[in-house]
């Protein structure tokens, strides 16, 4: 694991939207960046604190991404659904520990089996997964552990005591938005009392982005590695060009590949069901557990 130090001259974020992928992130992402007291990176998924992925780049390139913020500003931030992808990507916790012990941590959560579909979509998608859905939930352990929460949160509360740790739904935050930003706001210390047109919007939903053929998701994951903390191809090319090369992803979300067969539900409500029960013990008996457990 390489080493680094901060620049003490350079902002840190004092709180991590760390995920969880397909639950939500974007749009809580948006919605904070429309906050006049929050900074927020316009490259979401820095992956910085994620051995592998760009903590290798260093503070000086994590730290620049932060200048600039404007006045009157209190919290500054950034999203990286990485943080909660163990134990495909491990260390996230330790290190956020290390250089930034203070920072307020919001995870969204999700139905993990609609997550999992959604993940499998986006996957589809972009070119990299080719395979029926069952075939890869088998093949592809990501798809279940992305949404064992409490495995996630086990990486954190050892490190982070729980008034430092938010947790929130998916669900709600589509449907009591208002109410659910406004413990995100409270748990970062900004008015909490804001609105903004952007709170109507929900962005980068499964069914509204576009499909791409198998080279264009390999051309994404090399400018990721290679350029830029996180590429995405409507950052890269106008729109009009973004619709010659992708097709609407909802015909793939629709479509027969994408549903989950009953035999694979139950079992798939069998495998998250432990974790759920845990998640009910950290987060109180108002948490229903999308009634797997």
């Amino acid at each position: 694991m390489s080493e680094a130090t901060p620049n003490s001259n350079l902002p840190l974020p004092d709180f991590l939207v760390i995920g969880a992928q397909k639950s939500g992130t974007t749009s809580l992402y948006e919605y904070l960046r429309s906050h006049p007291q929050v900074f927020m990176p316009d490259i979401k998924e820095l992956d910085f604190f994620t051995p592998g992925l760009n903590w290798e780049k260093g503070f000086g390139w994590y730290q620049r991404l932060f200048e600039g913020k404007p006045p009157g500003i209190t919290a500054v931030g950034e999203a990286s659904t990485s943080y909660t992808k163990y134990p495909r990507y491990s260390g996230s916790a330790e290190l956020i520990a290390r250089y930034i012990p203070g920072a307020r941590l919001i995870y969204v959560i999700r139905n993990p089996i609609d997550r999992l579909r959604s993940h499998y979509v986006h996957n589809i998608a972009f070119g990299t997964e080719t395979a029926p859905l069952a075939e890869a939930v088998e093949r592809n352990p990501d798809y279940v552990n992305f949404g064992k929460y409490a495995m996630q949160l086990e990486q954190y509360r050892s490190r982070f005591s729980s008034d430092r740790l938010l947790v929130i739904t998916s669900e709600a935050l589509r449907t009591s938005r208002t109410e659910t930003l406004r413990r995100v706001y409270q748990f970062l210390g900004v008015r909490d009392d804001w609105t903004s047109d952007v709170l109507d919007q929900e962005f980068f939903t499964s069914d509204r982005r576009l499909a791409y053929p198998t080279w264009v998701g390999n051309t994404r994951r090399w400018f990721n590695k290679r350029l830029l903390a996180t590429v995405k191809i409507p950052r890269l090319v106008p729109d009009r060009v973004k619709h010659l090369l992708g097709k609407p992803a909802k015909t793939v979300y629709e479509s027969p590949q994408a549903r989950i067969p009953e035999v694979l539900r139950a079992d798939l409500a069998a495998e998250f069901a432990p974790d759920i029960l845990e998640l009910r013990t950290l987060l109180g008996e108002q948490f229903d557990g999308w009634g797997i457990a």
